[in-house]
């Protein structure tokens, strides 16, 4: 492993590490999605233990503060997605308690697909740290749609020990993410803006499987967790 320091060709710290073999999360390379989601647990738990002493800030801003560019990358999505469930989907997301700033741990803040590396079958490593750092522990429970289906959020939830809160601003997180990626990524990068559709109908359909559909009448979906 080497470090670099920024310099008159590139203006950023960088560093080289060994290779890892292995190829980005797929549902087609994942052996058991369930075993996948508790060794992603795992990694959070661990993740989390470590000492926070020194570390930079990391982590989005409250989702009130993101509400803006939310709403206008719904728009701006167009019929890519059903911006009314969409919609109903972040204003409920929007009733989540924000974070209190007490609890920072070390938070990776952006698992998602691309930077999980699958072998064998089995999930192998999370790379892409350069939004690493210490933050809202919720900021890492975003890969529960973002990666996983329905059995493995179920499983990559009874991991871990989270409030109902985190969870429901974990799920806002993630669905302010995957809307921002699929207008920007549209034409550029077709398959960043396919993982943000996915996303978005994962948050949906855990939705309407825990409380009704986002954009009609029901119970609350964050008493259903």
């Amino acid at each position: 492993m080497a470090w670099g320091r920024p310099g008159d060709g590139y203006p950023w710290s960088w560093a080289i590490y060994r290779w890892i073999d292995g190829q980005p999360y797929a549902d087609e390379l994942i052996a058991d999605e369930r075993q996948a989601a508790r060794d992603l647990a795992g990694f959070v738990t661990g993740l989390r233990r470590a000492d926070t002493a020194g570390a930079p800030r990391a982590g989005r801003r409250p989702l009130r503060k993101l509400d803006a560019a939310t709403r206008e990358a719904i728009e701006s999505a167009g019929d890519d997605i059903d911006r009314d469930a969409v919609t109903a989907a972040w204003d409920l997301a929007l009733e989540a308690p924000a974070w209190d700033g007490r609890t920072p741990t070390w938070i990776h803040a952006d698992l998602l697909r691309p930077n999980l590396l699958v072998d064998r079958g089995r999930l192998r490593a999370v790379i892409d740290w350069g939004a690493a750092g210490a933050g809202d522990p919720a900021a890492d429970l975003i890969a529960a749609w973002a990666v996983f289906g329905p059995d493995g959020r179920e499983a990559f939830r009874d991991a871990l020990s989270d409030s109902d809160g985190a969870w429901d601003r974990a799920r806002g997180v993630a669905l302010h993410q995957a809307v921002l990626l699929i207008p920007y990524y549209r034409e550029t990068n077709p398959g960043m803006a396919a993982l943000g559709r996915r996303t978005v109908g994962q948050v949906l359909a855990d939705l309407r499987a825990r409380g009704g559909d986002a954009a009609g009448p029901g119970p609350s979906a964050r008493s259903r967790w």
